[in-house]
């Protein structure tokens, strides 16, 4: 039975849960099915003293780095024989888990997987780029292999200098429960629209919401879930939400039955993300049926075409509008595509992804 560790700092207090979190958490409510493939996960995730609280964030971070490093090495130091697996994104976090991978390896001889859950590699070394080849130069050294989101990401660190052996691309995966193929039965005169995602400038949600409001003469309601994770845009969207009245409803975070429920009514997802990595959001869209209007961001052209997806240009409140009209005025195009989208979602399943990650740890040697 391989042993395999997973990093990654959860949330506590009621903090923001994104993609990564969300991941794992589906990951750590299904060990079942990784012991039945031969691997005992556990999670290791260091919250530091609260004594730290009082100073800025910077030193937080900054002791946050030994505290993190001396907290795994006393879990590991009379058990070393296990798989490190560290779910990164970008920039400092970046730089800090390449420098545990190191730690791990070198003190410890422990394997090492890098799950990196940005769709870009300017996106990882921004702020960082005078570091990023001393950086590559560790992953090909101390780390056996680096987990990708997309294709495209992953030739940009092949191109930068990650040797390709090291390489693995593994599309995210959705978990929700799917029910019978509705999609006619979904149409009514109205138009059901959902936003799920943080409500963040870079989400595009601006532009969702004029191009909205700029849509006066159909029939539309859209659901927006998320929290506001960028307060220089709040006063905006809501000016923008509150014109449109009962066409929009705001519901905060949601999860379990109630996001089930609001995806199940919804005709059409709409992602006007700035970038993502592999949307969590689309692939749960699919999955109960939705028609998908969204910008060209990470792996989403490579799972995507034009039966899936209307593609839009980021920053442009007139392709949603364009968009949106397109989907209302022509229902036969909107049925065809949330039963296509329902039928390619059964290729990104929480099983499959699992097995395929399994596989990863079992090709490491020991």
């Amino acid at each position: 039975m391989k042993k395999v560790l997973m990093c990654c700092r959860m949330p506590h207090n009621n903090s923001y849960v994104g993609g990564v979190v969300s991941i794992l958490q589906s990951y750590l409510k299904n060990k079942d099915l990784f012991k039945n493939a031969g691997v005992q996960i556990d999670v290791f995730d260091y919250q530091p003293a609260g004594k730290w609280d009082k100073h800025n964030s910077k030193l937080n971070n900054i002791v946050y780095i030994f505290q993190q490093r001396k907290a795994l090495s006393s879990k590991i130091k009379d058990d070393s024989d296990v798989i490190i697996n560290i779910h990164t994104s970008r920039e400092f976090l970046f730089l800090k888990d390449i420098l545990l991978a190191k730690m791990a390896k070198k003190k410890f001889n422990c394997s090492v997987v890098i799950n990196i859950h940005v769709g870009d590699i300017n996106t990882v070394f921004n702020r960082i780029r005078l570091l990023r080849n001393l950086l590559i130069s560790y992953m090909n050294k101390y780390v056996s292999k680096v987990i990708f989101l997309s294709k495209e990401i992953e030739k940009q660190f092949i191109e930068a200098g990650l040797y390709k052996e090291r390489c693995k691309v593994l599309y995210n995966f959705h978990d929700m429960e799917t029910v019978g193929n509705n999609a006619a039965l979904k149409r009514t005169a109205k138009l059901h629209l959902i936003y799920v995602g943080a409500i963040h400038r870079e989400k595009g949600v601006l532009e969702l919401l004029t191009a909205l409001n700029n849509l006066k003469d159909i029939d539309f309601h859209l659901d927006l879930c998320g929290k506001f994770t960028d307060k220089s845009i709040k006063s905006d969207v809501n000016s923008l939400f509150d014109r449109l009245g009962e066409k929009a409803t705001i519901w905060g975070y949601v999860s379990g039955k109630q996001k089930t429920a609001l995806f199940n009514r919804a005709d059409v997802l709409l992602l006007p993300s700035y970038h993502e990595g592999m949307p969590l959001v689309i692939l749960e869209g699919m999955s109960q049926g939705c028609a998908l209007i969204s910008t060209k961001v990470g792996a989403t052209p490579e799972i995507l075409n034009e039966n899936n997806v209307i593609w839009i240009g980021v920053k442009s409140h007139h392709d949603i509008e364009t968009a949106v009209r397109r989907l209302y005025d022509t229902p036969g195009i909107l049925e065809e595509m949330q039963t296509k989208n329902r039928d390619l979602s059964s290729n990104y399943t929480l099983e499959s992804n699992i097995a395929m990650l399994c596989k990863v740890y079992s090709d490491i040697e020991a």
